[in-house]
């Protein structure tokens, strides 16, 4: 599609509006009702990617598009292969300059695009952080500097990482960005944790909005319901996705900001530290069903080494900035954790 648009000679959208859809029909109408209706210039295209779904939400994309005409586009996998993929093609067939991935059981609020095109049109930044709204609540997305064209790469990861919100869609990017960058990992859960970093250290300029853009909607057997410690269930895949996440960044980060200070280093790798006391925690759970001791210790051993693999710090120095800190909890819970991951088991099990 992008070498169509070159060959006629016409120029590119400056934004594409990406929607991934896969059973999400009670949802889907709202969330594209709230993007059309704010379109109001010619240059931004929408387009839709049905995955393979099974109720009905491809029929209702069909129908949307014939009353919108050629606002829309549709595309569809003829089997199910995952958002991974999903947004894959879509990447593969937009033509914008900038790049916007909603999730469509999602609700873009009133305004931002407006908004969000003012910035492009007059900043040209090459990525925009905005907000998120949640059950009436407003989530910050970012703890840096807002309303301004900012230059400092290391003060864009740092403020992501330190807000703990690495998802796609409250970031719109420059196309070229992607271009630099792996695509999402095919089959994978935790696709954003995995292209995010590597996303953020590619940016040369910034943008930040400290407004919901987006209304965030949690529904039950989504991955992060799925994988909370709310869960009584331990699933070893997406555990694993998520550890495995990271892989291979702290070389990257290292080449892109070579003096990064000690704080950003910190704020990387408390992200994935807590992430591995969280999994921890999962598996502390699973004690309770009776499941044989060596094998939580040696699954927790497994994790301890994964997750470092993927932090700027070992585990045990981002304790003791913990304990520097005065966050003693955080630092008991983490030695703990580390401890348990330094375990190798042996074949007991509780007993009933």
């Amino acid at each position: 599609m992008r070498s169509d648009l070159a060959a006629k000679g016409a120029s590119p959208p400056l934004l594409s509006i990406l929607l991934p859809v896969y059973n999400v029909a009670p949802y889907l109408e709202e969330c594209v009702q709230s993007i059309i209706s704010q379109v109001d210039r010619h240059d931004i295209e929408i387009i839709l990617l049905d995955d393979a779904s099974t109720d009905g939400s491809y029929a209702l994309c069909q129908s949307l598009c014939q009353q919108h005409g050629s606002l829309l586009k549709l595309l569809q996998h003829t089997k199910n292969r995952g958002l991974s993929a999903a947004r894959n093609s879509l990447l593969d067939a937009s033509t914008g300059t900038y790049i916007w991935f909603i999730d469509s059981d999602d609700v873009m609020l009133p305004s931002a695009l407006k908004d969000l095109c003012a910035i492009l049109d007059n900043a040209s930044p090459d990525m925009i952080l905005c907000d998120y709204e949640q059950n009436g609540r407003h989530f910050r997305c970012f703890t840096g500097k807002a309303e301004s064209l900012e230059t400092d790469t290391e003060k864009l990861i740092a403020g992501v990482f330190e807000a703990r919100k690495l998802h796609a869609w409250s970031k719109i990017s420059r196309r070229s960005l992607w271009e630099k960058s792996h695509q999402f990992p095919e089959g994978k859960c935790f696709e954003d944790i995995a292209t995010t970093p590597w996303l953020l250290l590619n940016a040369q300029s910034y943008y930040y909005v400290p407004k919901p853009w987006i209304y965030y909607r949690v529904r039950a057997g989504s991955i992060i319901s799925m994988v909370s410690h709310k869960s009584a269930a331990f699933d070893d895949r997406k555990n694993d996705d998520l550890a495995q996440a990271m892989h291979g960044f702290p070389e990257y980060f290292q080449s892109r900001l070579p003096g990064a200070s000690l704080e950003t280093r910190f704020l990387i790798s408390h992200f994935l530290a807590k992430e591995y006391t969280k999994i921890v925690h999962r598996l502390i759970k699973c004690l309770w069903n009776h499941d044989h001791v060596a094998v939580i210790l040696m699954k927790m051993n497994r994790y301890n080494l994964m997750m470092q693999e993927g932090s700027p710090m070992p585990f045990r120095e981002v304790a003791r900035e913990y304990y520097k800190r005065g966050k003693i909890v955080r630092w008991l819970v983490t030695l703990l954790c580390l401890y348990l991951g330094s375990l190798r088991g042996t074949q007991k099990r509780l007993p009933k």
